[in-house]
């Protein structure tokens, strides 16, 4: 499995770069960022190659140490990405080459990261402090819960204020309650991306990190964090009532 990271100056480059190459067999796409995010994404997310348009200028480009491939244009990623995996993967031996399957019969499995159509990914920030993006976070991952949705929160500030809002303690590892599991870091891995739904607290600062990013500048109602994750709040509310 190859981990990409894809790189544009504008977001929504990014973006439409990871969909054009998340169908070529044996990649996850771990993330999107900005060209000047390279080496902090690449530490958070432990990416093998990095995917950008041609042009595309990426500050101290020998820094993270892994390959760089530019491609002309959106349209034409995929195909350029499956013919340099092909070429990398000809140059290995022999015997790498031959290893058994398994089952032949079942296809390699392709996990897209981000974006991702079928996982929600909320992050939230603060412009100040004091007005409440960690509980919007917490109250976000509880509603999520409710509907028996499995949630991966990410204290991306490292404060352990998500721990405490969830009745947990505080710590360097994760901790679970319900379906929701608190995460002291912002690392990506395989594993992760088996969740419903990821959130961030990022605190005072929008994290690179490839999530919808929720600008909070005053408390959110329950009810306007509903209508972010597409939660009908009056039927969740009838529901919890009749069980």
């Amino acid at each position: 499995m190859h981990s990409i990271l894809c790189v544009a100056p504008q977001e929504d480059q990014a973006e439409a770069l990871s969909y054009a190459v998340t169908p070529v067999p044996d990649v996850l796409v771990v993330g999107i960022c900005a060209p000047h995010q390279v080496s902090q994404m690449v530490r958070l997310t432990s990416a093998t190659l990095i995917v950008t348009l041609e042009g595309t200028e990426i500050p101290n480009v020998e820094t993270p140490g892994i390959p760089v491939l530019p491609v002309p244009e959106v349209n034409k990623a995929a195909e350029v990405l499956t013919a340099y995996l092909k070429a990398q993967a000809a140059k290995q031996p022999a015997t790498q080459q031959a290893a058994p399957l398994a089952n032949t019969t079942a296809p390699a499995p392709r996990l897209p990261f981000a974006p991702l159509r079928r996982q929600l990914r909320l992050g939230f920030y603060g412009t100040r402090g004091g007005v409440g993006t960690t509980t919007a976070v917490v109250t976000a991952a509880k509603l999520l819960a409710a509907q028996s949705r499995n949630v991966a929160l990410f204290d991306a500030a490292q404060r352990g204020d998500p721990y405490l809002l969830l009745d947990l303690t505080p710590s360097d590892h994760p901790a679970t309650t319900g379906t929701i599991t608190v995460y002291p870091d912002l690392a990506l891995d395989d594993a992760r991306i088996s969740y419903d739904a990821i959130l961030v607290d990022g605190g005072r600062e929008r994290r690179a990190f490839p999530a919808r990013w929720i600008t909070v500048d005053k408390p959110l109602s329950e009810a306007a964090i509903a209508k972010l994750l597409g939660i009908d709040l009056a039927s969740h509310t009838q529901e919890a009532t009749q069980c």
